[in-house]
């Protein structure tokens, strides 16, 4: 199987979580939010998440947006996605 603290595991956890949140009509999700919602899914410490956000962020699979003073994720599922999402960020 695949071991708890995977690198695949915790990416597919933390993009099932923004995906979720997407079905749900959540054009985003703040920081903090992402990383407690995938500590308690994924049963990992919250550096690894960290880690893994990163990393899907340089793999433009998820994209960091600052808004004042937090940080918001969105799941980049295709280019039809993001540029639907990118105005309601900008707002």
């Amino acid at each position: 199987g695949i071991k708890v603290d995977s690198e695949f595991r915790i990416k597919g956890g933390i993009q099932y979580i923004l995906g979720q949140g997407a079905g749900l009509g959540h054009t985003y999700l703040p920081i903090e939010l992402l990383k407690d919602m995938s500590v308690d899914l994924l049963k990992v410490d919250e550096a690894s998440v960290e880690a893994q956000i990163m990393n899907l962020a340089m793999e433009r699979k998820l994209i960091i947006k600052r808004m004042g003073i937090t940080h918001r994720f969105i799941l980049e599922h295709s280019i039809e996605w993001k540029n639907l999402f990118q105005g309601c960020l900008e707002n």
